[in-house]
């Protein structure tokens, strides 16, 4: 691959990131928010209750949950879709111990 090549590849790629980035809709959860059909998500206002509500809700492709920062208490796992970015404060168990994960 020639220098130009590869050089023309990254441009492609970032244009394809401000695509994507351009088109991202954005969903937030917090324990303050409410997990019901009434509740779009699209706003720290109308936020979801948990993570996992938040999955089932937001359709595949280029979409961003932010968990907001609080204390959480999950009661089932969260798979989110394909696309689907989960932004937010690194979880940490109670007691301190225990792995940390790159959100």
């Amino acid at each position: 691959m020639t220098v130009f090549q590869s050089l023309h590849l990254r441009v492609i790629f970032l244009s394809l990131l401000t695509v994507a980035s351009a088109t991202a809709e954005d969903f937030y959860v917090t324990p303050e928010g409410v997990d019901a059909a009434d509740r779009d998500g699209r706003s720290e206002e109308s936020a979801w209750a948990s993570l996992a509500y938040a999955c089932d809700q937001v359709e595949a492709g280029a979409q961003a949950i932010h968990v907001l920062p609080s204390e959480y208490v999950a009661t089932r796992t969260a798979y989110p879709r394909n696309g689907v970015a989960i932004d937010g404060p690194q979880p940490q168990r109670r007691d301190g111990v225990g792995p940390r994960f790159n959100t």
